[in-house]
C-alpha cells in the first residue's frame, strides 16, 4: 500500500510538470517542489516587497496571502511568471524594467528557487545564464544601494516691500533677504550578513537650516545712554545674530527584537504607559508651545510568554529666563538664558495568567504594575513625585462584550505626604445595548504630575468653575453611562434611533479649614439625554436636554436645551439649523436668572448648474426680555458662480451687529465684503484675486459736529499665482494680504492692503 501511495506521488508530479511546460522533468527527484517553505525564510518578505513595490501580482488569485505556508512549487510558479515578466520588457526595449533594490530581490529568489523553477520548465541554458549573472551582479548591486534614505522639505521665501506701512511690521521697503529653509530626514538601515537590509534596525536623523544672510554668531549691540565716543563703555549685546545656522531637531536609534525593543531618541514625543492608571502620558508630559526645549530618552519594551514590560528613562530640558527688567538695572536687562530640567523614570510590568478563545468567546485576565517618578530638583529634599499602581482587568468579547478595570495607586513626595487614588471602570455590551459605569477616588494629597489629571471630568465651561468648587484635589465621582441604539425593524418610521442617558455626582473630602467654603460637604451632578434621530438618508436630528447643579447651597442648577437638525430638502437644497436654550437660575440681576438663546439657520442651494448659494443667520441673545439685554446678529450671503469651464467667481456678504438695551452708545455694525475670482490656467497653473471690504459704524456714538461716527475701515487688494509642476512641490507669486487664515478656516481677518510682492518656493523630496 505504501509503495503504491509514493508511485501515484510521483506520478503526480511528473504529470503536473509535464502538462504545466510541455516538457519531459529532467531531474524530477532532485528537489522537492511539494515541501512546504518554513515562515521564518526570507522568501515570504521578499515577496511581499516586491509586492508593495508594484513588481508582480502575488498569489494566484491576485493577492499574497501574507504568512500562510506555502510549498516551494508556489514560490517557483509566482518567480516563473515574473522573469517572464521582466524577460517581456527587456525584449521590448526596456533597460531596467524593475528598480535596483526589487531587482536583487528578484536575483536571491532565482538562485533559490533554482531547481524548482528548472523543473517547472524555466529553459535550463536561460536560467543557468540568469543564476551565473546574478551570483556576479548580486554583491555589485547590494553595494550600490545605499543603505540611507533620505527625504526632506525645501522652502524658499523672497519679499519685495513696495511701501512701509504698520502692516507690514514696519519693513524696509524694497527687496528684503531671501530666506530658505531646508529640513533633510536621514534614515539608515544596515545590512546583515547576506547582504539584505536589516528593517529591525534603524537610525534616524533630522537637521534643520535656514540661510537668510550673511551674519553668523554676530552680536547686536545697543545703548544704555548717550554714548561717550571712545570709551567703549556704553555698549552692551542685546542679541546674537545669526542668519546661517544648521540644528539637529529630531534623532533616534532604534531596535526590534522579540524580547527587546529599543528606542534612543532625542526631540521626539515620549511613548505613553498603555495602562488603565494612564500615569505617563504625552499629552502632559511635554513641551507647552510657548516653550522652547528638547524631550530626550531611552525606551524598552517586550514580552516573553505571559509577561511583558516597558521602561524608559526621560529627560525635559527647557530654556528659561528672567522675564523683564529695570532700566534702572541693566544687568536685569540683558540676564542670560539657563537650562531648566526634570527627570522622568517608569516601569511598566503586565502578566497575562490567561487568554483563551472558545467558541467565538475570547477571555482575558491581566495583571500590572507601574512605577513612575518625576524629579523635579535634586537638591530640594522630597522635590519629586512619585506613583506605584497596581491593577487588574477581566475582559471577555463575543456575542457580548464585558469589560472590567480597577487600579489602586499610591502616590509619595513633595512635601513628605503620601495620598491614594482609586480607579474602577466596568463597560458592557450586548448588541445595541452600552453601558458603563465609572467610580473615582481620590485623596487631598494624591498626586500625578506627569499623568492624566486627577481633577476628573472638571466640567471646566464658560464660568470654568469645577461645580463651583475650584481645581483642588481630594475628588470622588460616580458616573453612569447608558446608550440604546434601536434597530430600523423596531421603528416604523424613524430609520435610526439612538438615545444615551449619562447621570454624574461628584463630591470632594472634608478637607480641615474648609469647613466655611460653600462647597464643603455638597455634591455636583450633571444629568444629560442626547437623542440621535434618522428619519431618512435626508433628515438628522439631534436633541440634547442637560442639568447642571454646583456644589453650593441653595443651588437650584443650569440647564441646557439644543437642537440640531440637516435636512436635505430635495436633490440640490440642503438646510442646517440649531437652536440652543441656556438658563441659569443661579445668576440673577434685577430679579431675573441668566438666560442665553443661541439659534442659526443655513441653506445651502445649487439653483443652477453653474451657480451655487449660500446664506447663514445666527442669532445670540442674553438676558432676553430684560433690560440689560444684549444682542448679537450675523447674516451671510454667498454666491459661487462658474462663469467658464475653467473661472469662477465668488461674491461673499456679511453684516454683523452688537447692540445693549443698557447701554445705547455700544451699538456697532460691521460690514464685511468679498468678491473673489478664480482660474485654472492648466491642471497645475491657477490664479487666484480678491477685493476685501470691511466697515464699522457706532451708530449711537457721534462727535461734536453730531454726524455718525465712522469706526474702522479696511480694504484689501489681493492677487497669488500658484504653480504646482508635481503633487508634492509648489511656487507662488502673491500680491497684498489673504483675508482667509487658512490655519483656521471660516476666520476672516482684514487689514488695509500690504503693499508687498511675496515669492514662494517649497516641495517635498
Amino acid at each position: 500500500m505504501k509503495r503504491k501511495f509514493i508511485s501515484i506521488k510521483s506520478a503526480l508530479r511528473h504529470l503536473i510538470c509535464t502538462v504545466t511546460v510541455g516538457i519531459g522533468c529532467t531531474g524530477l527527484f532532485a528537489a522537492n517542489p511539494f515541501r512546504d517553505v518554513p515562515v521564518d525564510h526570507f522568501s515570504y518578505q521578499a515577496i511581499d516587497e516586491l509586492v508593495q513595490n508594484g513588481v508582480m501580482q502575488g498569489y494566484p488569485d491576485g493577492t499574497f496571502k501574507g504568512r500562510k505556508v506555502i510549498t516551494r512549487y508556489e514560490f517557483a510558479v509566482m518567480i516563473a511568471k515574473l522573469l517572464a515578466k521582466i524577460d517581456s520588457a527587456k525584449s521590448k526595449g526596456v533597460t531596467n524594467p524593475v528598480a535596483p533594490q526589487d531587482q536583487v530581490l528578484v536575483n536571491r529568489l532565482s538562485a533559490e528557487f533554482r531547481t524548482e523553477l528548472d523543473l517547472l520548465g524555466v529553459r535550463i541554458d536561460s536560467l543557468e545564464t540568469r543564476v551565473l549573472d546574478v551570483e556576479k551582479k548580486t554583491k555589485s548591486l547590494d553595494t550600490a544601494l545605499s543603505n540611507v534614505h533620505i527625504e526632506g522639505f525645501y522652502s524658499a521665501k523672497q519679499e519685495y516691500i513696495a511701501r512701509s506701512n504698520q502692516f507690514v511690521r514696519h519693513a524696509d521697503p524694497g527687496l528684503h533677504k531671501l530666506n530658505q529653509d531646508v529640513f533633510l530626514k536621514f534614515i539608515g538601515n544596515p545590512k546583515s550578513e547576506n547582504s539584505i537590509f536589516s528593517k529591525n534596525v534603524e537610525a534616524f536623523l533630522e537637521l534643520k537650516a535656514n540661510i537668510s544672510g550673511v551674519a553668523d554668531n554676530r552680536l547686536d549691540y545697543a545703548f544704555s545712554s548717550a554714548p561717550l565716543a571712545g570709551d567703549r563703555i556704553d555698549d552692551f549685546a542685546t542679541s546674537i545674530n545669526d542668519e546661517r545656522r544648521v540644528m539637529v531637531t529630531k534623532a533616534h536609534f532604534r531596535s526590534t527584537a522579540p524580547l527587546m525593543n529599543v528606542r534612543v531618541f532625542t526631540g521626539e514625543q515620549i511613548t505613553d504607559l498603555k495602562d488603565p492608571a494612564i500615569m505617563l502620558t504625552a499629552s502632559n508630559y511635554k513641551l507647552k508651545w510657548w516653550e522652547t526645549g528638547i524631550i530626550q530618552g531611552i525606551e524598552a519594551s517586550g514580552k516573553y510568554k505571559n509577561v511583558s514590560y516597558f521602561t524608559s528613562v526621560l529627560k525635559r530640558i527647557k530654556q528659561s529666563s528672567a522675564a523683564g527688567g529695570k532700566d534702572s538695572d541693566l544687568f536685569s536687562l540683558f540676564r542670560k538664558e539657563t537650562d531648566k530640567d526634570d527627570d522622568v523614570f517608569s516601569f511598566r510590568l503586565n502578566y497575562t495568567p490567561y487568554a483563551i478563545k472558545d467558541g467565538g468567546v475570547t477571555k482575558q485576565l491581566v495583571f500590572g504594575t507601574t512605577f513612575v517618578e518625576h524629579a523635579i530638583d535634586y537638591n530640594t529634599r522630597n522635590n519629586f513625585n512619585r506613583v506605584i499602581g497596581w491593577d487588574a482587568k477581566y475582559a471577555r468579547m463575543g456575542n457580548a462584550g464585558f469589560d472590567l478595570s480597577a487600579v489602586h495607586m499610591l502616590s509619595e513626595g513633595t512635601g513628605d505626604i503620601h495620598g491614594t487614588g482609586d480607579k474602577l471602570d466596568i463597560q458592557y455590551e450586548n448588541k445595541n445595548l452600552l453601558g458603563s459605569l465609572k467610580l473615582y477616588s481620590f485623596e487631598k494629597d494624591f498626586k500625578l504630575d506627569v499623568g492624566s489629571n486627577q481633577i476628573i471630568d472638571s466640567d471646566i465651561d464658560d464660568d470654568g468653575d469645577n461645580y463651583g468648587r475650584g481645581s483642588e484635589v481630594g475628588e470622588k465621582l460616580a458616573r453612569l453611562n447608558m446608550k440604546y441604539t434601536f434597530e430600523e425593524a423596531q421603528l416604523s418610521v424613524i430609520d435610526n434611533l439612538t438615545m444615551s442617558v449619562s447621570a454624574q455626582n461628584k463630591w470632594w473630602e472634608r478637607l480641615q479649614g474648609s469647613e466655611l467654603e460653600p462647597w464643603y460637604g455638597r455634591h455636583g451632578t450633571k444629568l444629560q439625554l442626547r437623542t440621535v434621530m434618522d428619519f431618512n438618508d435626508r433628515t438628522h436630528f439631534e436633541i440634547l436636554n442637560q442639568l447642571k447643579k454646583d456644589a453650593r447651597p441653595d443651588e437650584e442648577g443650569q440647564t441646557v436645551h439644543k437642537f440640531d437638525m440637516d435636512v436635505k430638502l430635495n436633490k440640490e437644497v440642503n438646510a442646517i439649523g440649531s437652536v440652543t436654550f441656556v438658563s441659569d437660575f443661579d445668576v440673577e440681576a434685577l430679579g431675573q436668572h441668566f438666560t442665553r438663546t443661541d439659534s442659526s439657520l443655513a441653506i445651502n442651494a445649487k439653483v443652477h448648474p453653474r451657480l451655487f448659494l449660500k446664506g447663514k443667520v445666527f442669532d445670540r441673545v442674553d438676558w432676553s426680555g430684560r433690560p440689560i439685554q444684549k444682542d448679537t446678529d450675523i447674516l451671510d450671503l454667498e454666491a459661487n458662480y462658474q462663469l467658464l469651464r475653467n473661472v469662477s467667481f465668488k461674491q461673499f456678504l456679511r453684516r454683523k451687529t452688537y447692540s445693549e438695551t443698557a447701554n445705547l452708545n455700544n451699538y456697532t455694525v460691521t460690514d464685511y465684503w468679498v468678491s473673489e475670482l478664480n482660474v485654472n490656467f492648466s491642471r497645475k497653473l491657477e490664479g487666484r484675486t480678491f477685493y476685501a471690504w470691511q466697515e464699522t459704524e457706532d451708530i449711537y456714538r457721534k462727535p461734536i459736529n453730531n454726524l455718525t461716527r465712522k469706526g474702522d475701515d479696511f480694504w484689501n487688494w489681493f492677487a497669488e499665482v500658484t504653480y504646482e509642476p508635481t503633487k508634492s512641490t509648489e511656487v507662488s507669486l502673491t500680491y497684498g494680504y489673504d483675508y482667509n487664515d487658512r490655519s483656521h478656516p471660516g476666520r476672516f481677518s482684514f487689514e488695509n492692503t500690504r503693499q508687498k510682492v511675496t515669492f514662494k518656493a517649497s516641495t517635498d523630496f
